[in-house]
């Protein structure tokens, strides 16, 4: 069995900006706005998330948020997951 690989059309400036705002109000829907400091960034290949929040939950979400919007681009889930004083960085 062979993989295939899959090529994704470089996105245009526009729909880049318009794909992350959206992506930003459904995470915001998904974790009731509990990513602070929520960032999105979108380019051909990669979506990145970065924030912090206080549950693994959220940052769980914030997955599911993306995915159930954009399952052909690969996503880095950076959002810390702070207890207290304690910032946890959970693998994705």
């Amino acid at each position: 069995m062979s993989a295939r690989l899959r090529t994704t059309p470089a996105l245009d400036p526009d729909r880049t900006q318009s794909l992350s705002a959206r992506i930003i109000d459904d995470i915001n829907q998904w974790t009731h706005h509990s990513i602070q400091n929520l960032d999105v960034r979108v380019d051909d290949r990669c979506i990145v998330v970065s924030g912090r929040t206080s549950r693994y939950y959220y940052k769980q979400l914030t997955t599911r948020a993306v995915f159930d919007l954009v399952s052909d681009l690969q996503l880095e889930n950076r959002v810390e997951v702070c207890a207290g004083d304690r910032v946890h960085r959970a693998s994705p």
